[in-house]
């Protein structure tokens, strides 16, 4: 039965990761800290407004194709266990 609900929940975690990928990285920046850990605001001190744009587009995009790509093999790989398709244990 474990088996069962660890497949459907690691199912659900790639869904929700694909789907909420755009909500996941605007709210990161609206809460002032980086995708990757960097104070957006300290960067402001340092860089001019397009650097700072441009950085964040890029990391902004960075993130959300790995959301997409990490979100879709859990959901591949999932739906391949439900189905028995393929087996992990003999």
């Amino acid at each position: 039965m474990w088996d069962f609900v660890d497949k459907v929940f690691f199912l659900i975690v790639g869904i929700s990761m694909i789907l909420f990928r755009k909500l996941i990285v605007r709210q990161s920046l609206k809460w002032g800290s980086g995708i990757f850990g960097f104070n957006i605001f300290r960067l402001k001190l340092h860089k001019k407004e397009e650097d700072l744009s441009r950085y964040i587009t890029i990391s902004n995009t960075i993130i959300e194709f790995w959301f997409l790509i990490v979100g879709s093999i859990l959901v591949v790989f999932n739906l391949l266990l439900l189905f028995d398709i393929i087996h992990l244990r003999q």
